[in-house]
Protein backbone atom coordinates (compact mmCIF):
# COMPACT_ATOMS: atom_id res chain seq x y z
CA UNK A 1 0.00 0.00 0.00
CA UNK A 2 2.80 2.41 0.95
CA UNK A 3 4.61 1.63 -2.30
CA UNK A 4 1.48 2.41 -4.29
CA UNK A 5 1.05 5.80 -2.57
CA UNK A 6 4.72 6.69 -3.25
CA UNK A 7 4.45 5.78 -6.96
CA UNK A 8 1.26 7.89 -7.32
CA UNK A 9 3.02 10.88 -5.63
CA UNK A 10 6.07 10.53 -7.94
CA UNK A 11 3.79 10.42 -11.01
CA UNK A 12 1.94 13.53 -9.80
CA UNK A 13 5.21 15.43 -9.25
CA UNK A 14 6.44 14.49 -12.72
CA UNK A 15 3.15 15.60 -14.27
CA UNK A 16 3.30 19.02 -12.50
CA UNK A 17 6.94 19.43 -13.57
CA UNK A 18 6.02 18.79 -17.19
CA UNK A 19 3.28 21.49 -17.06
CA UNK A 20 5.63 24.06 -15.49
CA UNK A 21 8.37 23.32 -18.06
CA UNK A 22 5.93 23.71 -20.92
CA UNK A 23 4.55 27.06 -19.72
CA UNK A 24 8.05 28.41 -18.99
CA UNK A 25 9.18 27.35 -22.48
CA UNK A 26 6.27 29.07 -24.20
CA UNK A 27 6.81 32.23 -22.09
CA UNK A 28 10.51 32.24 -23.02
CA UNK A 29 9.67 31.84 -26.69
CA UNK A 30 7.16 34.72 -26.36
CA UNK A 31 9.87 36.96 -24.83
CA UNK A 32 12.27 35.94 -27.56
CA UNK A 33 9.61 36.70 -30.19
CA UNK A 34 9.00 40.15 -28.66
CA UNK A 35 12.70 41.03 -28.90
CA UNK A 36 12.71 39.86 -32.51
CA UNK A 37 9.76 42.15 -33.19
CA UNK A 38 11.61 45.12 -31.70
CA UNK A 39 14.99 44.47 -33.24
CA UNK A 40 13.83 45.08 -36.84
CA UNK A 41 13.71 48.85 -36.12
CA UNK A 42 16.85 50.24 -37.78
CA UNK A 43 19.45 51.72 -35.47
CA UNK A 44 20.41 54.20 -38.15
CA UNK A 45 17.85 56.61 -36.71
CA UNK A 46 19.45 56.26 -33.30
CA UNK A 47 22.78 57.91 -34.03
CA UNK A 48 21.23 60.61 -36.20
CA UNK A 49 18.52 61.36 -33.69
CA UNK A 50 20.85 61.60 -30.73
CA UNK A 51 22.94 64.37 -32.26
CA UNK A 52 19.87 66.38 -33.23
CA UNK A 53 17.93 66.08 -30.01
CA UNK A 54 20.68 67.53 -27.85
CA UNK A 55 19.43 71.02 -28.77
CA UNK A 56 16.55 70.34 -26.40
CA UNK A 57 12.87 71.04 -26.74
CA UNK A 58 12.39 73.40 -23.82
CA UNK A 59 13.08 76.61 -25.81
CA UNK A 60 12.12 77.48 -29.41
CA UNK A 61 15.00 76.47 -31.73
CA UNK A 62 15.53 80.00 -33.08
CA UNK A 63 16.40 81.23 -29.58
CA UNK A 64 19.15 78.63 -29.20
CA UNK A 65 22.71 80.07 -29.15
CA UNK A 66 24.25 80.33 -32.60
CA UNK A 67 20.91 79.88 -34.38
CA UNK A 68 21.19 83.23 -36.13
CA UNK A 69 24.09 82.07 -38.23
CA UNK A 70 23.63 78.36 -38.70
CA UNK A 71 19.94 77.61 -38.94
CA UNK A 72 18.67 80.50 -41.01
CA UNK A 73 16.41 79.26 -43.84
CA UNK A 74 18.60 78.28 -46.77
CA UNK A 75 18.15 79.36 -50.34
CA UNK A 76 15.64 78.95 -51.82
CA UNK A 77 15.49 80.03 -48.22
CA UNK A 78 11.99 78.88 -47.25
CA UNK A 79 13.17 75.73 -45.50
CA UNK A 80 11.97 76.67 -42.03
CA UNK A 81 9.02 74.28 -42.27
CA UNK A 82 11.36 71.45 -43.21
CA UNK A 83 13.58 72.29 -40.29
CA UNK A 84 10.64 72.19 -37.91
CA UNK A 85 9.36 68.88 -39.26
CA UNK A 86 12.82 67.37 -38.75
CA UNK A 87 12.74 68.40 -35.11
CA UNK A 88 9.28 66.97 -34.55
CA UNK A 89 10.33 63.62 -36.03
CA UNK A 90 13.41 63.54 -33.84
CA UNK A 91 11.26 63.95 -30.74
CA UNK A 92 9.22 60.88 -31.69
CA UNK A 93 12.21 58.67 -32.34
CA UNK A 94 14.19 59.48 -29.19
CA UNK A 95 12.27 57.05 -26.97
CA UNK A 96 12.95 54.25 -29.45
CA UNK A 97 16.62 55.06 -29.80
CA UNK A 98 17.50 54.49 -26.13
CA UNK A 99 15.90 51.02 -26.10
CA UNK A 100 17.34 49.85 -29.35
CA UNK A 101 20.91 51.03 -28.99
CA UNK A 102 21.85 47.78 -27.20
CA UNK A 103 20.06 45.42 -29.58
CA UNK A 104 21.84 45.68 -32.90
CA UNK A 105 24.48 48.38 -32.88
CA UNK A 106 27.07 46.20 -34.58
CA UNK A 107 25.13 45.47 -37.73
CA UNK A 108 24.11 49.00 -38.60
CA UNK A 109 27.14 50.91 -37.34
CA UNK A 110 29.67 48.94 -39.35
CA UNK A 111 27.75 49.40 -42.60
CA UNK A 112 27.41 53.20 -42.27
CA UNK A 113 31.04 54.26 -41.93
CA UNK A 114 31.90 52.37 -45.11
CA UNK A 115 29.34 54.26 -47.18
CA UNK A 116 30.30 57.62 -45.70
CA UNK A 117 34.01 57.30 -46.44
CA UNK A 118 33.48 56.43 -50.09
CA UNK A 119 31.20 59.34 -51.00
CA UNK A 120 33.12 62.39 -49.77
CA UNK A 121 36.48 61.24 -51.13
CA UNK A 122 35.56 60.67 -54.73
CA UNK A 123 32.75 62.99 -55.71
CA UNK A 124 32.60 66.09 -53.55
CA UNK A 125 36.19 67.34 -53.37
CA UNK A 126 36.46 67.21 -57.17
CA UNK A 127 33.43 69.46 -57.70
CA UNK A 128 34.43 71.90 -54.96
CA UNK A 129 37.95 72.45 -56.22
CA UNK A 130 36.80 73.17 -59.77
CA UNK A 131 34.12 75.74 -58.89
CA UNK A 132 36.12 78.21 -56.80
CA UNK A 133 38.79 78.38 -59.50
CA UNK A 134 36.31 79.37 -62.19
CA UNK A 135 34.49 81.95 -60.10
CA UNK A 136 37.52 83.71 -58.72
CA UNK A 137 39.28 84.12 -62.01
CA UNK A 138 36.25 85.24 -64.00
CA UNK A 139 34.80 88.02 -61.83
CA UNK A 140 37.82 90.21 -61.18
CA UNK A 141 38.97 90.01 -64.81
CA UNK A 142 35.68 91.16 -66.28
CA UNK A 143 35.30 93.99 -63.78
CA UNK A 144 38.72 95.57 -64.42
CA UNK A 145 38.71 95.31 -68.21
CA UNK A 146 35.20 96.69 -68.49
CA UNK A 147 35.99 99.61 -66.21
CA UNK A 148 38.89 100.91 -68.35
CA UNK A 149 37.09 102.59 -71.30
CA UNK A 150 35.50 105.41 -69.27
CA UNK A 151 37.51 108.08 -67.49
CA UNK A 152 35.10 109.97 -65.23
CA UNK A 153 36.08 112.70 -62.82
CA UNK A 154 34.62 111.68 -59.45
CA UNK A 155 35.37 114.65 -57.22
CA UNK A 156 33.27 114.09 -54.13
CA UNK A 157 32.57 110.39 -53.56
CA UNK A 158 35.06 107.99 -51.98
CA UNK A 159 33.59 104.96 -53.72
CA UNK A 160 31.78 104.88 -57.04
CA UNK A 161 30.61 102.51 -59.76
CA UNK A 162 28.72 102.73 -63.05
CA UNK A 163 27.02 99.64 -64.46
CA UNK A 164 25.18 99.10 -67.72
CA UNK A 165 22.21 96.84 -66.93
CA UNK A 166 21.40 96.38 -70.61
CA UNK A 167 24.82 95.05 -71.62
CA UNK A 168 25.76 93.63 -68.20
CA UNK A 169 29.06 95.55 -68.16
CA UNK A 170 30.77 97.61 -65.47
CA UNK A 171 31.66 100.87 -67.24
CA UNK A 172 33.51 102.61 -64.43
CA UNK A 173 34.58 101.98 -60.86
CA UNK A 174 36.44 103.71 -58.07
CA UNK A 175 37.40 101.76 -54.92
CA UNK A 176 34.64 99.33 -55.84
CA UNK A 177 35.85 96.60 -53.49
CA UNK A 178 36.88 98.83 -50.57
CA UNK A 179 34.79 98.81 -47.41
CA UNK A 180 32.18 101.58 -47.16
CA UNK A 181 29.22 102.25 -44.89
CA UNK A 182 25.92 101.84 -46.75
CA UNK A 183 23.66 103.95 -44.46
CA UNK A 184 20.03 103.78 -45.72
CA UNK A 185 20.95 102.11 -49.02
CA UNK A 186 20.79 99.06 -46.70
CA UNK A 187 17.02 99.30 -47.12
CA UNK A 188 17.34 97.83 -50.62
CA UNK A 189 18.30 94.58 -48.91
CA UNK A 190 15.63 95.00 -46.20
CA UNK A 191 12.90 95.29 -48.83
CA UNK A 192 14.19 92.31 -50.84
CA UNK A 193 14.22 90.05 -47.77
CA UNK A 194 10.74 91.24 -46.72
CA UNK A 195 9.24 90.60 -50.16
CA UNK A 196 10.93 87.23 -50.34
CA UNK A 197 9.03 85.96 -47.30
CA UNK A 198 5.80 88.02 -47.37
CA UNK A 199 3.46 89.38 -50.01
CA UNK A 200 2.94 93.13 -50.29
CA UNK A 201 -0.71 92.85 -49.21
CA UNK A 202 0.17 91.24 -45.85
CA UNK A 203 -1.55 93.21 -43.06
CA UNK A 204 0.76 94.47 -40.28
CA UNK A 205 0.00 96.40 -37.09
CA UNK A 206 2.67 98.91 -36.06
CA UNK A 207 3.93 98.19 -32.54
CA UNK A 208 6.36 99.63 -30.03
CA UNK A 209 9.31 98.45 -32.16
CA UNK A 210 9.26 101.94 -33.72
CA UNK A 211 10.85 103.16 -30.47
CA UNK A 212 14.00 101.17 -31.31
CA UNK A 213 15.15 103.70 -33.92
CA UNK A 214 18.07 106.11 -33.38
CA UNK A 215 17.22 109.55 -32.00
CA UNK A 216 18.22 111.34 -35.22
CA UNK A 217 16.58 108.85 -37.62
CA UNK A 218 14.64 109.72 -40.74
CA UNK A 219 11.02 108.59 -40.27
CA UNK A 220 7.82 108.24 -42.29
CA UNK A 221 5.41 109.16 -39.47
CA UNK A 222 4.25 105.78 -38.15
CA UNK A 223 2.41 105.59 -34.82
CA UNK A 224 1.79 102.55 -32.65
CA UNK A 225 -1.53 100.92 -33.56
CA UNK A 226 -1.53 101.93 -37.25
CA UNK A 227 -2.72 99.04 -39.40
CA UNK A 228 -1.01 98.94 -42.81
CA UNK A 229 -0.08 96.59 -45.61
CA UNK A 230 3.54 95.57 -46.11
CA UNK A 231 3.42 97.49 -49.43
CA UNK A 232 2.48 100.71 -47.60
CA UNK A 233 5.32 100.20 -45.13
CA UNK A 234 7.72 99.68 -48.04
CA UNK A 235 6.51 102.99 -49.53
CA UNK A 236 7.51 104.79 -46.31
CA UNK A 237 10.78 102.82 -46.23
CA UNK A 238 11.79 103.56 -49.84
CA UNK A 239 10.51 107.11 -50.30
CA UNK A 240 10.85 108.81 -46.88
CA UNK A 241 13.66 106.43 -45.92
CA UNK A 242 11.69 105.72 -42.74
CA UNK A 243 13.68 103.89 -40.08
CA UNK A 244 10.39 103.37 -38.21
CA UNK A 245 9.11 101.39 -41.22
CA UNK A 246 12.36 99.38 -41.32
CA UNK A 247 11.92 98.22 -37.71
CA UNK A 248 8.23 97.40 -38.13
CA UNK A 249 9.04 95.34 -41.21
CA UNK A 250 12.00 93.62 -39.51
CA UNK A 251 10.06 92.62 -36.38
CA UNK A 252 7.01 91.31 -38.24
CA UNK A 253 8.91 89.43 -40.95
CA UNK A 254 11.30 88.04 -38.31
CA UNK A 255 8.44 86.65 -36.21
CA UNK A 256 6.66 85.30 -39.27
CA UNK A 257 9.66 83.43 -40.66
CA UNK A 258 10.63 82.12 -37.21
CA UNK A 259 7.06 80.96 -36.66
CA UNK A 260 6.97 82.47 -33.17
CA UNK A 261 4.62 85.42 -32.63
CA UNK A 262 5.77 85.83 -29.01
CA UNK A 263 9.33 86.69 -30.03
CA UNK A 264 10.63 89.89 -28.39
CA UNK A 265 11.36 92.93 -30.56
CA UNK A 266 15.11 92.58 -30.06
CA UNK A 267 15.14 88.85 -30.89
CA UNK A 268 12.94 89.40 -33.97
CA UNK A 269 15.18 92.20 -35.28
CA UNK A 270 18.29 90.07 -34.70
CA UNK A 271 16.66 87.19 -36.49
CA UNK A 272 15.68 89.41 -39.43
CA UNK A 273 19.23 90.78 -39.67
CA UNK A 274 20.54 87.21 -39.82
CA UNK A 275 18.17 86.64 -42.76
CA UNK A 276 19.59 89.76 -44.40
CA UNK A 277 23.17 88.50 -44.05
CA UNK A 278 22.30 85.06 -45.34
CA UNK A 279 20.35 86.54 -48.25
CA UNK A 280 23.26 88.83 -49.19
CA UNK A 281 25.71 85.91 -49.08
CA UNK A 282 23.45 83.85 -51.33
CA UNK A 283 23.24 86.71 -53.82
CA UNK A 284 27.05 86.90 -53.92
CA UNK A 285 27.46 90.07 -51.83
CA UNK A 286 30.14 88.37 -49.76
CA UNK A 287 32.12 91.43 -48.62
CA UNK A 288 29.25 92.87 -46.58
CA UNK A 289 27.98 92.55 -43.03
CA UNK A 290 24.69 93.97 -41.76
CA UNK A 291 23.78 94.77 -38.17
CA UNK A 292 20.58 96.82 -38.47
CA UNK A 293 17.56 96.77 -40.84
CA UNK A 294 17.74 100.54 -41.44
CA UNK A 295 21.48 101.11 -41.97
CA UNK A 296 21.91 103.30 -38.88
CA UNK A 297 25.65 103.68 -38.45
CA UNK A 298 27.58 100.87 -36.78
CA UNK A 299 31.27 100.10 -37.42
CA UNK A 300 30.34 96.45 -38.06
CA UNK A 301 27.66 97.39 -40.59
CA UNK A 302 29.49 97.72 -43.91
CA UNK A 303 29.48 96.84 -47.59
CA UNK A 304 31.25 97.65 -50.88
CA UNK A 305 29.86 99.36 -53.99
CA UNK A 306 30.35 96.08 -55.83
CA UNK A 307 28.10 94.31 -53.29
CA UNK A 308 25.59 97.18 -53.35
CA UNK A 309 25.32 96.76 -57.12
CA UNK A 310 24.31 93.12 -56.59
CA UNK A 311 21.80 94.10 -53.87
CA UNK A 312 20.35 96.92 -56.01
CA UNK A 313 19.79 94.56 -58.94
CA UNK A 314 17.93 92.14 -56.67
CA UNK A 315 15.65 94.92 -55.34
CA UNK A 316 14.93 96.08 -58.91
CA UNK A 317 13.36 92.72 -59.71
CA UNK A 318 10.27 93.83 -57.78
CA UNK A 319 7.79 95.98 -59.73
CA UNK A 320 6.62 97.53 -56.44
CA UNK A 321 10.15 98.72 -55.62
CA UNK A 322 10.65 100.15 -59.12
CA UNK A 323 7.34 102.03 -58.94
CA UNK A 324 8.00 103.51 -55.49
CA UNK A 325 11.64 104.38 -56.21
CA UNK A 326 10.64 106.42 -59.27
CA UNK A 327 7.80 108.30 -57.50
CA UNK A 328 8.61 111.66 -55.93
CA UNK A 329 5.49 112.16 -53.77
CA UNK A 330 2.57 109.96 -52.67
CA UNK A 331 -0.29 110.11 -50.16
CA UNK A 332 -1.72 106.88 -48.77
CA UNK A 333 -4.58 105.92 -46.49
CA UNK A 334 -3.71 103.25 -43.91
CA UNK A 335 -6.12 100.39 -43.22
CA UNK A 336 -6.82 101.97 -39.84
CA UNK A 337 -7.85 105.26 -41.49
CA UNK A 338 -4.82 107.59 -41.18
CA UNK A 339 -3.48 109.63 -44.12
CA UNK A 340 0.27 109.69 -44.67
CA UNK A 341 2.25 111.62 -47.27
CA UNK A 342 5.62 110.27 -48.38
CA UNK A 343 8.22 112.36 -50.23
CA UNK A 344 11.22 110.83 -51.96
CA UNK A 345 14.61 111.89 -50.57
CA UNK A 346 16.25 111.51 -54.01
CA UNK A 347 16.99 115.01 -55.42
CA UNK A 348 17.34 113.59 -58.95
CA UNK A 349 13.57 112.95 -58.94
CA UNK A 350 12.62 116.41 -57.65
CA UNK A 351 11.69 118.68 -60.56
CA UNK A 352 12.32 121.79 -58.48
CA UNK A 353 15.84 120.66 -57.51
CA UNK A 354 18.98 121.85 -59.32
CA UNK A 355 19.97 118.19 -59.52
CA UNK A 356 16.79 116.99 -61.23
CA UNK A 357 17.71 114.35 -63.81
CA UNK A 358 14.93 113.56 -66.31
CA UNK A 359 16.11 109.99 -66.95
CA UNK A 360 16.34 109.00 -63.27
CA UNK A 361 14.04 106.17 -62.15
CA UNK A 362 15.25 105.65 -58.56
CA UNK A 363 16.66 104.11 -56.45
CA UNK A 364 17.78 104.83 -52.84
CA UNK A 365 19.55 107.52 -50.85
CA UNK A 366 21.53 107.12 -47.64
CA UNK A 367 23.20 109.39 -45.10
CA UNK A 368 24.82 109.00 -41.70
CA UNK A 369 27.74 110.90 -40.23
CA UNK A 370 29.88 107.78 -40.47
CA UNK A 371 28.87 106.91 -44.04
CA UNK A 372 28.58 110.38 -45.54
CA UNK A 373 26.08 111.02 -48.34
CA UNK A 374 25.31 107.95 -50.46
CA UNK A 375 23.18 107.40 -53.54
CA UNK A 376 22.26 104.34 -55.60
CA UNK A 377 20.64 105.61 -58.81
CA UNK A 378 18.89 103.93 -61.71
CA UNK A 379 18.28 105.79 -64.97
CA UNK A 380 16.84 104.78 -68.36
CA UNK A 381 17.38 106.50 -71.72
CA UNK A 382 16.86 105.11 -75.23
CA UNK A 383 16.14 101.60 -73.94
CA UNK A 384 19.37 101.54 -71.94
CA UNK A 385 19.34 101.29 -68.14
CA UNK A 386 22.31 102.30 -66.00
CA UNK A 387 23.00 101.97 -62.28
CA UNK A 388 25.29 104.58 -60.72
CA UNK A 389 26.52 104.25 -57.12
CA UNK A 390 28.19 107.12 -55.27
CA UNK A 391 29.23 106.63 -51.62
CA UNK A 392 30.90 108.76 -48.96
CA UNK A 393 30.36 112.29 -50.33
CA UNK A 394 30.30 115.16 -47.86
CA UNK A 395 26.90 116.54 -48.94
CA UNK A 396 23.92 116.03 -51.25
CA UNK A 397 25.49 118.20 -53.96
CA UNK A 398 28.58 115.94 -54.03
CA UNK A 399 26.70 112.65 -54.42
CA UNK A 400 24.32 114.11 -57.04
CA UNK A 401 27.10 115.76 -59.08
CA UNK A 402 29.18 112.57 -59.20
CA UNK A 403 26.10 110.51 -60.08
CA UNK A 404 25.04 112.81 -62.94
CA UNK A 405 28.61 112.82 -64.33
CA UNK A 406 28.66 109.03 -64.35
CA UNK A 407 25.22 108.73 -65.97
CA UNK A 408 25.99 111.30 -68.68
CA UNK A 409 29.27 109.56 -69.51
CA UNK A 410 27.51 106.19 -69.63
CA UNK A 411 24.70 107.35 -71.92
CA UNK A 412 27.17 109.11 -74.24
CA UNK A 413 28.90 105.84 -75.20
Amino acid sequence: MAKRIISIAVAAIMFIGAIVATSFGSRASRIEQAWENISYIPTTTTSATRSQTTTGTTIPPFLAPGYWVTTVPDGPFKTTSQGQSTESTTQTTTSVSTTIATTSPQTTTTTRPTTTTTKPTTTKPTTTTTRPTTTTTTRPTTTTTQAKPLNINIQYSKNALLYDVTSGKVLFEKNANSKCYPASTTKLLTVSVALYYMTSDTVITVGDEINMIGYDSSVCGLKQGYVMTLGQLIAGLMMNSGNDAAYTIAVNVGRYVAGYSGMSNVAAVNYFVSLMNRFAQKLGATSSNFVTPDGYHDPNHYSTVHDLLIIAQEAMKHQLVRNLASTYEMTISTLSGQWLTFKNTNSLLNKSSEFYYPYATGLKTGMTYGAGYCLVTTATKDDRTLIAIAMGASNDKGRCTDTINMLNAGFDI
